[in-house]
């Protein structure tokens, strides 16, 4: 449905396919061109360019939105998500940065509900590299991440206290463990062991 030229569609229309595919925006000789918007029969919605019956989303930017609420907006390469982009949940879940192969991959930030921030580097989908872990209480770690997993488990890395405090040493299931260094915001400066935080 929508307008035609010269027996073909051009102009604002809507193609409904037999397998329940939609696609509601520009036409020009007859196929898609320009903005538009295809739904799947797997409920996905593509917002975005077409051009000579081709989507942007074989490679190009726009706007996906899945059945479950998620939506990203951004780059796609082959129908995947592909360099920069944005992902939210309804639930509040935000990523942004870049993704390779639909999966988190390289520089990103991720934030969930509970306001728990990691600002940093990306492997597989997962954190993995140097990065910035903000909790909800203030409190900020800086250090390096393999495969999910935080150095402050069990490892080196740099903490600052909501009150100014600094640390910089080892650490141990998220406390203070083995040697370090403590700076306070009025030049107080601890260095030595620590244990049990």
């Amino acid at each position: 449905e929508g307008q035609f030229k010269d027996g073909k569609f051009e102009g604002q229309g809507k193609m409904t396919w037999p397998d329940r595919w939609v696609y509601d925006g520009q036409f020009k000789d007859g196929k898609p061109d320009g903005e538009g918007k295809e739904t799947g029969p797997d409920g996905k919605v593509w917002d975005g360019q077409w051009k000579n019956g081709e989507s942007s989303k074989s490679k190009g930017q726009g706007k996906l939105t899945l059945p479950d609420g998620k939506v990203y907006e951004g780059w796609v390469k082959d129908g995947k998500l592909e360099g920069q982009g944005k992902l939210t949940s309804p639930d509040g879940f935000v990523y942004e940065g870049q993704f390779k192969d639909g999966k988190f991959e390289g520089q990103g930030k991720m934030t969930w509900p509970d306001r728990w921030v990691y600002d940093g580097q990306f492997k597989d989908g997962k954190p993995d590299g140097e990065g910035k872990e903000t909790g909800p209480d203030g409190k900020v770690w800086d250090g390096q991440w393999k495969n999910g997993e935080s150095s402050k488990s069990k490892g080196q890395g740099k903490l600052t206290l909501p009150d100014g405090k600094v640390y910089e040493g080892w650490v141990k299931d998220g406390k203070l463990e083995g040697q370090g260094k403590l700076t306070s915001p009025d030049g107080f400066v601890y260095e030595g062991q620590f244990k049990d935080g």
